[in-house]
């Protein structure tokens, strides 16, 4: 168990890490299909796993696509969960993917109805 705890931390802070640096990082790891993972994470009981999970999904996000992975992936709720019960740095990451999520939603919508009113 306690290895399992510490593999789970040391691979959420590496693919934080990865997806900081680069648009690639980004689009590699969301199509390998890490995002989901990462969203379990955020239920995680070590405070140092949510805070690594709820910001790799924040740099995630930077990239357009995965925004759209990530609110597929119902994210939501554990975006909340660690807004109420996780560190202060992930809770100020919480509420910037939850942000970037709600933007990215709000575009969508407005193409959406941009789309329906031409016809």
């Amino acid at each position: 168990m306690l290895i399992d705890c510490l593999y789970t931390h040391f691979t959420s802070g590496e693919l934080r890490l990865l997806a900081k640096q680069n648009g690639q990082n980004r689009m590699l790891i969301a199509e390998a299909g890490a995002i989901p993972h990462l969203v379990d994470l955020l239920y995680a009981p070590d405070a140092g796993t949510q805070e690594h999970a709820v910001t790799a999904l924040l740099n995630l996000s930077i990239y357009v696509d995965n925004k759209e992975r990530i609110m597929a992936s119902e994210a939501v709720p554990g975006i909340l969960h660690v807004l109420e019960n996780g560190s202060m740095e992930a809770r100020e990451n919480a509420a910037a993917t939850f942000s970037a999520s709600l933007g990215w939603m709000r575009t969508e919508w407005q193409l959406v109805h941009l789309e329906q009113s031409k016809h």
